[in-house]
């Protein structure tokens, strides 16, 4: 082959200085007629690099389907095959720092070695060993010599034996997340092992993060969805652009007569009142030309009866300013008896103020009857006043004297 080629390269097995197998990548060539250069590299990090690889594939496979336990579970497995270990741990530590919470063990460890009770447990980080050593020191801890440790802590009943421990912090920012540990290999753990758990390590939070937020989604889809369907209001979204309703809940469905369903095949335009419509379609060219970001309007549907049913009706859009428009809100509550008991009076009112109006009326036709009557007394007195007054003054200037 390097007479071909000049040169060859593969994997071979190698005798380390402690006599342990080495697997290396090496790779011959040609320097000269008579001598060849050979270079040597350890393969075990390409080995580990392509692991992590898998692992990280494999993970994102089992999100998809598997719990966070069973994911977190996983993921300790797969720290046990990365570094030749048996025991896998995982710890949650809390915001304060003073208590971490075990969150998962490796498959292993739960059916073959470990019995402890209390599977999330808390335990204060002072009284801790390995794992809180790592939360307080902020960095990997490796102990090949686990039982000649001055400060380790007793074991609990159930837990297993450990012989070689190897732990390191997850940290996000400035805080320590969790802490994450394997035991038990049957070799010493060096510092490539505490490289590989590392990345490992990333994986598991990135995972975390994830299906956390996955479900966040669900628990405020579960929210919204119950709000959305058991509000006292009719909640619909609305197509912008086409007035077709997406969703309605069943409450909307009441007010106008209709089932959900039946109104999934409609716009809002077919139940509007026809002298309210050009007014929705101005409120709604307003959001999407973002002229207002909401607005409240009463205006009538045409029940499926037949009559006519006053709503309040607010809408929102579900897109933020310079997003394409996706979805309105629309809130209707039925304000139909509010309607006819205003009409009822202002009727009354009518009824009154016609009665006032007639009263006041007859009212003022009999004071101009008593002004009048008053007016003939006043000039009749005045009459016979005055006819007094002459009658007075013929009986004086009479000539002689008049007796009656």
């Amino acid at each position: 082959a390097l007479t071909d080629t000049g040169f060859w390269e593969g994997e071979c097995s190698l005798i380390g200085r402690d006599g342990q197998p080495v697997r290396a990548f090496r790779r011959v060539a040609r320097a000269g007629d008579d001598r060849l250069v050979m270079y040597l590299r350890d393969s075990a990090g390409r080995s580990r690099s392509e692991e992590l690889l898998r692992i990280r594939l494999q993970l994102s496979e089992r999100a998809r389907c598997e719990s966070l336990d069973e994911l977190l579970r996983s993921a300790l497995d797969a720290a046990e095959r990365l570094t030749d270990s048996s025991i896998g741990y995982l710890h949650v530590v809390a915001p304060d720092r003073e208590q971490a919470s075990l969150q998962a063990w490796s498959s292993n460890t739960l059916a073959t070695m470990c019995r402890v009770r209390g599977e999330k447990e808390h335990h204060p980080t002072r009284r801790a060993g390995i794992w809180g050593d790592c939360c307080r020191e902020r960095t990997a801890m490796i102990h090949n010599d686990y039982a000649g440790l001055p400060h380790k802590k007793e074991l609990p009943e159930g837990h297993p034996p450990i012989v070689r421990v190897m732990g390191l912090p997850i940290i996000h920012g400035d805080k320590v997340l969790a802490i994450i540990g394997v035991g038990n290999k049957a070799t010493d753990y060096i510092r490539e092992d505490a490289d590989a758990l590392h990345e490992l390590a990333s994986m598991i939070m990135d995972l975390v993060e994830r299906k956390q937020a996955e479900a966040q989604l669900l628990a405020s889809e579960k929210r919204f969805r119950t709000v959305f369907e058991q509000a006292a209001v009719g909640v619909a979204l609305v197509d912008p652009l086409t007035g077709r309703f997406v969703r309605v809940n069943a409450k909307y469905g009441d007010i106008v007569g209709y089932s959900p369903e039946a109104m999934l095949t409609m716009g809002f335009q077919e139940l509007t009142h026809p002298d309210d419509v050009a007014v929705d379609l101005e409120c709604i060219s307003r959001l999407l030309r973002g002229e207002v970001r909401t607005f409240t309007r009463e205006k009538r549907y045409l029940h499926r009866n037949g009559c006519n049913v006053w709503v309040r009706l607010t809408v929102s859009p579900l897109w933020a300013e310079g997003e394409e428009p996706s979805f309105n809100i629309a809130i209707v509550e039925d304000i139909t008896a509010r309607k006819a008991a205003e009409a009822a009076l202002r009727e009354a009112k009518e009824q009154l103020e016609l009665r006032v109006r007639e009263r006041t009326a007859d009212l003022e036709q009999a004071n101009r009857a008593l002004q009048e009557e008053v007016a003939a007394r006043s000039q009749a007195e005045k009459s016979l006043r005055a006819s007094e007054s002459r009658f007075r003054r013929l009986v004086q200037m009479a000539p002689l004297p008049l007796c009656f």
